[in-house]
């Protein structure tokens, strides 16, 4: 199993520079491994299929893939909004198993917009998790503004892929007071570290 020594989120900076540029330069910096969001930015000329390809054959690994955040709260929703997201979800596990990436981050809530955690975001985190098991990919859950989300689905939908992302800003953002890798250390497949000025 790859494990890298040092990953990058591919997101962030630098676009006037072409795809092949940014990614030559983030593997001499020393990376080896980069992290990629299943979105279509406006920033962004390349789909993400085409930055995991490029990525691949300039040498650098994927083994994180983030899915689209924008309507996480949707996950929690009886609606036809919260179906196509969960749809989205499936097509995210799908395109990290067709290409060997073993984690897909997402998220549990959005901003201060999102229902109370309920049976049917549950209901929709097991039928994620059961393509996770049939695809061997980890579903990375966030810790976020709520690290309750998260508790609420581990303890509904016991699988070995309900896993955790431990993202470091968010902990010292949202939740100073909390320690949420103590809480979900044990589940931990990915961590995003980055600073911020706190609450």
């Amino acid at each position: 199993r790859f494990v890298p020594k040092l990953g990058l989120d591919f997101s962030f900076g630098f676009f006037h520079l072409p795809l092949r540029e940014r990614l030559r330069l983030i593997g001499e910096a020393g990376f080896d491994a980069i992290m990629i969001i299943l979105r279509a930015a406006a920033f962004e000329s390349a789909s993400p299929a085409d930055v995991f390809e490029a990525a691949t054959r300039q040498g650098l690994r994927v083994t994180v893939v983030y899915a689209p955040t924008d309507h996480a709260a949707d996950l929690w929703r009886n609606t036809q909004a919260g179906a196509a997201y969960e749809q989205s979800l499936l097509e995210g596990v799908r395109f990290c198993a067709e290409r060997g990436a073993s984690n897909l981050v997402l998220h549990t809530t959005r901003r201060l917009e999102t229902p109370p955690p309920n049976e049917t975001g549950a209901a929709r985190a097991f039928r994620l998790a059961e393509a996770a098991e049939k695809y061997g990919v980890n579903l990375a859950w966030e810790n976020t503004r709520f690290p309750d989300y998260n508790a609420y689905l581990y303890a509904r939908v016991p699988s070995p892929r309900m896993r955790f992302c431990f993202d470091s800003g968010h902990a010292n953002c949202f939740t100073p007071g909390e320690d949420p890798l103590a809480r979900f250390g044990q589940r931990m497949t990915a961590m995003h570290l980055h600073d911020n000025h706190g609450p």
